[in-house]
């Protein structure tokens, strides 16, 4: 544990208040495919935020700070999916059928998740000219449920960024129970957020 302030000590690997913090519910996953997830910077300080927690968990998992979106050099463009819903889609982009995807997971090497509010989330990925190109992977939602009380979603099944990122390698490796322990790790986080917030606060979340 570190020093994070004067009053507060923090964990170095969870970044949470030692007082709250979730190594003890982190498993380390093997995933298949890797994941990048661009962090929108007003992420970073959010104790409730997911994309950390992620990159923890993920054996094969980058995260990055910014606004903007810039493939790094040595990413082919051509091996990426982009998980992201509700954009407009460019001509040139096709959804991916996740019924049909193992047909192609071996040309597929990194999946691109765009993480924050859904309103920056979408700023960023207009601002960002790379992703307009990315073919798109549209996740079958009927199997899941979301459960991430604690940030409002504008619409019923909108999924956090852990959840997208477990939904996209359950179906593309159809191996979900490889990746219940990342659900289990945001429940853990969820219920700890309800138990320390006052009666009067608590209500207001199902």
């Amino acid at each position: 544990m570190s020093q994070h302030s004067p009053k507060r000590p923090h964990c170095n690997n969870c970044q949470r208040p030692a007082s709250v913090c979730l190594c003890h519910h982190i498993t380390a996953i093997n995933n298949t495919l890797n994941v990048i997830i661009y962090r929108h910077p007003s992420e970073r300080s959010k104790a409730v935020g997911t994309a950390a927690l992620t990159s923890l968990s993920l054996q094969h998992c980058q995260l990055i700070d910014g606004e903007q979106v810039n493939l790094a050099a040595d990413i082919d463009a051509d091996e990426c999916l982009l998980v992201f819903p509700e954009v407009e889609l460019p001509k040139n982009m096709t959804p991916v059928d996740t019924q049909n995807s193992n047909q192609q997971a071996h040309t597929i090497k990194h999946l691109i998740f765009l993480d924050g509010t859904w309103k920056k989330a979408r700023k960023m990925y207009y601002l960002s000219p790379a992703l307009h190109t990315l073919k798109k992977l549209t996740l079958d939602l009927s199997n899941t449920h979301a459960n991430y009380q604690i940030r409002k979603a504008e619409k019923p099944g909108q999924l956090s960024t852990l959840e997208a990122v477990a939904c996209a390698l359950s179906q593309l490796e159809q191996k979900p129970d490889k990746y219940q322990p990342l659900l289990a790790l945001q429940q853990a986080m969820v219920e700890q957020q309800l138990a320390a917030m006052p009666a009067e606060i608590k209500h207001r979340y199902p």
